[in-house]
């Protein structure tokens, strides 16, 4: 049996990503082959992993982005060998408008795979179009969704609601992996008592990675122990001027803002921190359930974390991670010192946490777990 593994996509964190599922795959001889594609790529060939540059229609990249979504799954056996594959794990495309002949024709072999809430994404922000597109990615999943042979969500929740409306369609929840020997381990630095450093790390801070609540704590904050904040991310203007505003404001509080950063400035920031934070406004976008792939990196490498949500991965009593409240409640600083105090006293901890990404988090488990799922699972719930 052969599996394709199939994205729209071109940032470059994806781009990683499927290099490292295609590299894992390959060492665990798991007959699956990884594409890409996306009009800013080449088409390279990298083993059982493919990147293909997309051909967009004259004139659509100007338009707005929903409308690229048009021509994207019909046009799909353009660059990806269909008829070569027994099923193909396709991620899922949101408001697919030209994809009834596409599942049509070969929904029996496709198992889509989901990353999010889809309508609720829409409407994270409330504008006329937003609004509309909403309402026809309502319409029109359950319609294309039900001619397919199954469905993968990357949350209980995500699986749920990808599957609503449909009758008969198997799914299974499979979250997000890391190439654990890709991670550097950078340990927690020890926590004196005296400064609390921590990092979060996020392409883009949009409103559901929830960095105002962080912000509000540390304008309420009071204390004696100094906190420097990290952000490894793209602000929006009005998070600039509350930063600018806490920084000017709070001798006991020190942001710093050095913009998206890769590489070894980033494991520079993680090496210095005592915690990292995850998302914690993940209400924002209705969710409560998340496997970010973030807080898998700080797992391989040894970094204990804060987070706002359910992940399916993360115990629920955990070692190394202090699951929060998911609303609009500003973060208690408070509570965050006493839960580094708590990791400080650990020093076992970060070898622990990597042993449990190799042995739940790694590519080669989750990838496994695909392949079963489509192997047996399909055909157990047929």
């Amino acid at each position: 049996m052969r599996i394709a593994h199939v994205n729209f996509g071109g940032e470059q964190t994806l781009v990683t990503t499927i290099r490292a599922r295609a590299k894992a795959t390959e060492a665990a001889g798991l007959p699956v082959d990884y594409y890409l594609i996306n009009k800013n790529l080449d088409n390279v060939s990298e083993g059982n992993c493919y990147f293909v540059k997309e051909r967009v229609p004259f004139g659509l990249s100007r338009l707005h982005p929903y409308a690229h979504n048009i021509f994207r799954i019909g046009s799909l056996p353009k660059y990806v060998p269909l008829d070569d594959y027994d099923y193909i794990v396709l991620r899922y495309v949101k408001l697919p408008y030209a994809g009834r002949g596409f599942y049509k024709k070969y929904g029996k072999k496709i198992i889509t795979e989901h990353h999010t809430l889809a309508g609720e994404e829409i409407r994270s922000k409330p504008t006329l179009i937003r609004r509309i597109a909403a309402a026809l990615e309502d319409y029109l999943r359950p319609r294309f969704l039900t001619r397919t042979a199954g469905i993968i969500g990357v949350t209980g929740e995500i699986t749920e609601y990808a599957q609503k409306g449909l009758k008969g369609i198997p799914g299974c929840v499979i979250t997000n992996g890391v190439e654990v020997d890709s991670i550097p381990e950078y340990p927690a630095a020890e926590f004196d008592g005296k400064k609390l450093n921590l990092v979060f790390a996020s392409t883009r801070f949009f409103s559901w990675q929830g960095l105002d609540r962080l912000l509000a704590g540390l304008q309420q904050y009071k204390g004696s122990v100094s906190i420097e904040l990290v952000l490894l991310g793209l602000l929006e203007n009005k998070e600039k001027q509350l930063i600018e505003l806490i920084n000017d404001d709070k001798s006991n509080v020190d942001i710093v803002c050095p913009g998206y950063v890769t590489g070894k400035e980033k494991d520079k920031a993680y090496a210095k921190a005592n915690l990292a934070i995850a998302s914690l406004g993940l209400f924002r976008k209705r969710m409560e359930e998340a496997c970010a792939r973030k807080t898998r990196e700080y797992i391989a490498g040894g970094l204990p974390f804060i987070y706002a949500y359910y992940d399916p991965d993360v115990p629920e009593k955990s070692d190394f991670a202090m699951c929060l409240s998911n609303d609009e409640s500003p973060i208690n600083i408070d509570a965050v010192i006493e839960f580094a105090g708590r990791m400080a006293e650990q020093p076992e901890l970060p070898a622990v946490m990597r042993t449990f990404a190799r042995e739940h988090l790694d590519w080669q488990v989750k990838t496994r777990q695909m392949v079963n799922f489509v192997t047996t699972g399909l055909l157990n719930e047929a």
